[in-house]
């Protein structure tokens, strides 16, 4: 497989809110990148504050503040995923601006995940069934060279119609046509 970027997310992920260390996560991403340097980018996810695993609730530790992103980022000399349904999460939670959350962090964004989001926990949601204006997103992204895959629940069954339809309400709206967006 030549996969150009691997997308990591950071762990923390705990049955309630508590403080992680983030020494275990920077030793581990050190690690793979002195496995194989250059072979392929790695990029960490952005995590919502409330986090779906195997079926239950958790609470993600890492990884969702702006502060603890770009201070690992940097530490590690890494981009990132911006799992758009993660930050309106994220954002929800904390009372924080989307808008300005994800402009924020756009320096460092490498790829997306695009898929909608409602409240604090419902993720995956289809285009335009939750939360986000992705309308209203389009200046902030419009100058990313990034791939955006669409991460709908469920989007594989029936032959991937979800992801199709993700697809043709983006590109409506002129999601993918930023600077090489695809």
């Amino acid at each position: 497989m030549n996969a150009e970027s691997v997308i990591l997310h950071p762990g923390g992920v705990r049955a309630k809110p508590e403080h992680v260390d983030t020494a275990p996560l920077l030793d581990s991403v050190r690690e793979l990148k002195a496995y194989r340097p250059g072979a392929v980018r790695l990029l960490l996810e952005n995590m919502p504050d409330i986090y779906w695993y195997e079926g239950v609730l958790h609470s993600a530790c890492l990884f969702k503040h702006y502060d603890e992103i770009t201070g690992i980022l940097d530490t590690l000399d890494l981009g990132m995923c911006m799992d758009l349904c993660h930050a309106k999460l994220y954002c929800n939670a904390a009372g924080a601006d989307f808008h300005a959350y994800v402009k924020a962090l756009k320096p460092y964004i490498r790829h997306m995940h695009v898929s909608d989001a409602r409240g604090t926990t419902e993720e995956g949601l289809q285009i335009g069934e939750g939360e986000i204006d992705f309308r209203g997103l389009l200046p902030t992204l419009k100058s990313l060279d990034v791939i955006a895959v669409p991460e709908i629940l469920d989007g594989h069954k029936d032959d991937g119609a979800d992801f199709r339809i993700a697809v043709d309400r983006l590109r409506k709206i002129g999601f993918f046509d930023g600077a090489g967006r695809r």
